[in-house]
This record gives structure tokens, C-alpha cells and sequence, in this order.
């Protein structure tokens, strides 16, 4: 039986979509290691909470969350790049969509731990 145009297009899209499940792969597998979270170091949940009041109290709290993920972007980028990922793979991993995700984890986790907090004590050492 011969294939039609319709079949040998969705042989094509098989074989991106498995080219593109092994780029990624690849990729969280060179940045994963240790058990560390993805393209991050642990810090002390105090360090993290400190830091994430100062962007939450700056004057323009958006603009710093802006920025914010801008920075974590471009370290995700320059960490594929000195691990010689090429640019086309690094722009398919999307890594302002990381930055982005990691930080409304981080944020959620981040007031979750604030409220923990603040329901100990009413001043707040953390700030």
C-alpha cells in the first residue's frame, strides 16, 4: 500500500516531536545533576525569604518580578551556552518560560512560608 501525503506528514510530525522529547532530555539531564533543582542551588529558606521580600517591598514590585525572571532567563541561557547546547536547542527549551515557571513556584512557596512566619510572630525578622 502506498502512503498518502497525510501519512508521510504524520511520520514527519513523529519524528520532530521524538528529535524534540530527546533535545529536551538531553538537556534537563545536563543541567539536573545532583539533585538539585533545576538550574538552581539550594538556599536557606531564610536567604530565599529575605530575598524575595526585598522584590515584593521594592518600590515597583511587577517591574522587579520582571526582572527577576529576566536574570534567571539569562543564566539558564549562559549555563546551555558554556555547556556548548547550540542556540537553536537552547530557543527550543523556551528559557524564559523556566525562569517564569520556577518563579510563581518560588513565589507560592515563598508566601506559603512568609505566613508561616508572620503566624509565629507578628514582627517580621525575615525582612
Amino acid at each position: 500500500m502506498t502512503k498518502t501525503f497525510i501519512d508521510e506528514l504524520e511520520d514527519i510530525v513523529d519524528i520532530v516531536a521524538d528529535w524534540c522529547a530527546e533535545v529536551v532530555n538531553d538537556t534537563v539531564a545536563k543541567l539536573s545533576t545532583n539533585g538539585r533543582p533545576f538550574m538552581m542551588s539550594e538556599k536557606d529558606p531564610q536567604q530565599q525569604l529575605a530575598e524575595y521580600m526585598i522584590l515584593i517591598n521594592s518600590p515597583d514590585p511587577q517591574m522587579a518580578f520582571v526582572n527577576y525572571i529576566d536574570g534567571k532567563a539569562r543564566d539558564i541561557i549562559a549555563r546551555l551556552m558554556a555547556s556548548n547546547i547550540p542556540e537553536n536547542e537552547i530557543v527550543s527549551i523556551h528559557p524564559y518560560d523556566i525562569a517564569a515557571r520556577h518563579v510563581i513556584i518560588w513565589s507560592a512557596e515563598m508566601e506559603a512560608l512568609r505566613a508561616k512566619y508572620e503566624s509565629r510572630t507578628p514582627s517580621s525578622t525575615y525582612t
